[in-house]
């Protein structure tokens, strides 16, 4: 059999794409299940998987070498911010737990869901803007049913 050096009409996007699909079919799962900390854990895989577009600094030192590397500030900052929020709120959580305080648990529990929310939705549109989250194709739902005809 002879070596085809024809190229691939497919490339590694394909791959990134089946990938995250499988993340985001187990964050639904997450959600169906009021898996939080489990939601919070794909919605950062989700992340890392598509951060990577973003380009990066290095930082070096005075002699020249690479001592570190930062990734896009806005980006990270962002990320940074719901992650502490996040960290703040299961801490508060288990505080009230500790202190059988079952108002302020369910309060804090409704916060913290409402603040994954605004992550999942952030990160979602981060994906639409690198064009890995689905577009509005069709307006008009007859074509769909009807193969366009």
């Amino acid at each position: 059999m002879a070596f085809n050096k024809a190229q691939s009409r497919q490339d590694t996007g394909w791959g990134l794409i089946y990938r995250l699909n499988g993340i985001l079919g187990k964050i639904e799962t997450d959600i169906e299940n009021s898996d939080m900390k489990r939601w919070n854990l794909h919605l950062d895989r989700v992340f890392i998987n598509i951060v990577y577009k973003n380009p990066e600094e290095k930082v070096l030192d005075d002699d020249g070498k690479i001592i570190d590397i930062k990734l896009s500030n806005d980006d990270m900052e962002v990320f940074s911010i719901f992650n502490s929020k996040i960290k703040q709120f299961e801490s508060d959580i288990n505080t009230a737990k500790q202190e059988e305080n079952k108002q302020e648990v369910v309060k804090l529990t409704n916060q913290l869901y409402s603040l994954l929310q605004k992550k999942d939705i952030w990160i979602r549109k981060k994906m639409f803007q690198l064009k890995l989250y689905l577009r509005e194709g069709e307006s008009d739902p007859r074509k769909a049913i009807y193969s366009g005809y």
